[in-house]
């Protein structure tokens, strides 16, 4: 029976895909070093083509680097972005002005005085910090941005067309009372407390037009999912990144309000998770499908190898000796192209296979019962993943001839035409010192 070859985690040591060591190593290289033709910039505006496409990027960040929240965030600003030019000329009265570097550093004073004066009012705190936005409710409906306190001084709120006075969005609203006041009024006194009435000494500003409230929700959205501690796609941002983030989307709703978590969430995919696709995604082939290459190249080299020294024993003419550089090309060819990843076979056919995490449903995984090691806290095994196991129950042959797809990116074809070009020069050299040696021999004449 076929042995079943076992695709191995990075935490196990083994030399499986994702963050292992395998013999084409998912390296990060530099941004710089990557051409422009399949550049970040290019794949997220879907200019690239498979297997460097966005939906290859996404698989790549969902089962490998475990990454997804911030290619989403990109895509959710983007989308914000789009519903922000597109209010209407006679509404853009009522939008917020971009949210400058000037702005941003006096929200870092501002926000170090508050953070000041609740160290002194809560001297049994330590580390005290302005209150944060709540997380959505359990019962999913929407929740607004809490209470942050600030001073008066540093608060600067937009205002309608007519000039009415806004109250602060720094508050928690219902969603009726979302429609009926505006989302950025502003409380009368210089302080307010959590433990007051949302209601207590707000006056009621001159209703929005409604494309400017649902650009406002919008925002709670995306900041309820992404921003707010615990939310169900938080971005790894630090507490002061959070709290001017938080602290811009309390007073505009300009999508420029989210650029602190933008260029965090930025600075990740552009710098480090675009370059590790791009190192995993060129390999036309997977590991398995490796070995058998390296496996068949030291075949065609020995052959080769053999059939020179078999003739060289022989009565045969030392021309029947030359019968053997097509098999040593072949050989050397195969290894140089599998060291770089690449299958001859499969650049002569224009394909590449299929990654392993692309082959499955990803919804599956989702409907998948939780990892009790996860659930009961013990240590994450990362074989425990639902296409991992189903990938390791396949047999070897079934592996090495996995499903395979159309190579679209031209910049792929290209290197990979380099690397073919490169391997049969390299085996031509190969043979012609291997049949020199063979050829200065005389003819032993033993049969």
């Amino acid at each position: 029976m076929e042995r079943r070859l076992k695709l191995k985690s990075a935490s196990g040591g083994g030399n499986g895909v994702g963050r292992s060591a395998n013999c084409y190593k998912v390296i990060s290289i530099h941004p710089s070093s990557i051409p422009e033709d399949i550049s970040f910039d290019r794949m997220m505006i879907g200019a690239t083509f498979p297997p460097i496409n966005m939906t290859g990027f996404k698989a790549f960040l969902t089962n490998i680097d475990y990454n997804l929240e911030n290619l989403d965030f990109l895509l959710y600003i983007q989308h914000y972005t789009k519903l922000f030019e597109a209010v209407a000329d006679e509404e853009r009265a009522a939008l917020s002005p971009p949210w400058t570097k000037k702005d941003e550093e006096a929200a870092k004073k501002a926000i170090n005085n508050i953070n000041k004066a609740t160290h002194k009012s809560t001297p049994s705190i330590p580390m005290a910090q302005p209150n944060l936005p709540t997380p959505p409710g359990s019962s999913g409906d929407e929740s607004s941005l809490e209470d942050l306190k600030y001073e008066e001084q540093h608060s600067t709120p937009p205002r309608t067309g007519d000039g009415g006075r806004l109250a602060s969005m720094g508050r928690s609203m219902s969603e009726a009372e979302m429609e009926s006041i505006a989302p950025f009024a502003r409380h009368d006194s210089q302080h307010l407390h959590p433990e007051e009435s949302i209601t207590e000494g707000v006056e009621a500003g001159p209703e929005l037009p409604i494309s400017v409230m649902n650009l406002w929700k919008e925002s709670q959205r995306i900041a309820n999912a992404f921003i707010l501690p615990n939310g169900p796609k938080q971005l790894n941002l630090s507490s002061r990144e959070r709290e001017l983030v938080l602290y811009a989307l309390a007073r505009n709703n300009h999508p420029s309000s989210f650029s602190v978590a933008l260029r965090a969430a930025d600075h990740v995919l552009r710098n480090d998770s675009y370059p590790k696709f791009l190192q995993l995604a060129t390999p036309n082939m997977n590991r398995i499908r490796q070995q058998f290459a390296y496996s068949m190249g030291y075949l065609c080299i020995l052959l080769g190898v053999a059939y020179a020294g078999v003739m060289s024993m022989s009565k045969a003419e030392r021309e029947w000796r030359l019968f053997a550089i097509p098999l040593i090309v072949l050989g050397v060819a195969t290894l140089y192209a599998a060291r770089r990843g690449m299958c001859l076979v499969l650049h002569s056919l224009g394909h590449y296979q299929v990654k392993p995490w692309e082959v499955y449903d990803p919804e599956h995984a989702e409907r998948a019962h939780a990892n009790p090691e996860v659930f009961l806290g013990g240590k994450y095994n990362s074989e425990s993943r639902d296409w991992v196991q189903r990938y390791n129950r396949r047999y070897a042959m079934r592996k090495i001839f996995d499903k395979e797809a159309p190579v679209e990116e031209p910049r792929i074809r290209d290197a990979q035409n380099v690397i073919f070009g490169q391997g049969l020069f390299t085996g031509f050299l190969a043979s012609v010192v291997v049949m020199a040696g063979f050829m200065s021999l005389p003819p032993a004449n033993d049969f």
